[in-house]
């Protein structure tokens, strides 16, 4: 008899940890689903950019620029003269501009960061932006990525985009991001996600979870 009681305890302990086990794997799975969706909203609200290279000409309109259409999308070649050698090697790093609905994403591959500055007297190297601008800039062997939040230093707002102003080896380079018209709040259920004026919120059944994701408010 004694052995039987002492083996309670045991056989307890164990379902409670294969219960626990349980648990913990199923939350982790909803977890990773959550973040997973999350990311693909994150892109499918991405839209693709405008690169300008070379100087415009004053008050030259967005429709004058398609004329000067690349190869690659998302690129317009501005009007200015005696830069077809370095164009040529601008194109080499296929830059690519996303836009989100508070920052832009810039990448160019094996594009070293010293030979970006921002277009200012004097102008800047992006190595030296004070960390309050919010920029985010990744250097990796294959290229340069350059995360720009749309309250960030240096952006402006004109003629209906967001425009950040930079220089590439001395010649201007202009990324333009469109306004969203209508930036719509969130209010839907699914699989226990609610999202709720740029709060995101995770409940589950066995206990709550919130997750926040403050939109427009970090980098």
């Amino acid at each position: 008899m004694s052995q039987k009681r002492s083996s309670c305890p045991t056989v307890h302990l164990i379902a409670t940890f294969l219960f626990t086990f349980s648990f913990t794997q199923t939350e982790a799975s909803i977890l990773r689903k959550f973040e997973s969706q999350n990311g693909r909203t994150e892109a499918s609200d991405m839209r693709e950019g405008v690169i300008v290279f070379g100087k415009e000409i004053q008050n030259a309109s967005l429709e004058d620029d398609t004329s000067y259409q690349a190869d690659f999308a998302g690129f317009s070649k501005g009007k200015v003269f005696d830069v077809s050698p370095k164009e040529t090697l601008w194109k080499r790093m296929s830059p690519s501009l996303r836009c989100g609905m508070n920052h832009m994403k810039f990448r160019a591959l094996g594009a070293p960061p010293k030979f970006f500055e921002l277009d200012q007297h004097p102008p800047m190297p992006l190595s030296q932006v004070p960390s309050s601008c919010g920029y985010s800039m990744q250097e990796y062997s294959t290229g340069l990525n350059l995360k720009i939040p749309f309250h960030g230093c240096h952006i402006v707002q004109e003629d209906g985009h967001y425009q950040l102003s930079l220089l590439w080896n001395g010649i201007p380079v202009t990324l333009k991001c469109p306004k969203h018209q209508h930036q719509h709040h969130h209010h839907h259920h699914n699989h226990g996600i609610h999202h709720i004026f740029g709060i995101t919120c995770l409940r589950l059944k066995t206990r709550k979870v919130l997750l926040i994701q403050l939109s427009g408010m970090l980098t």
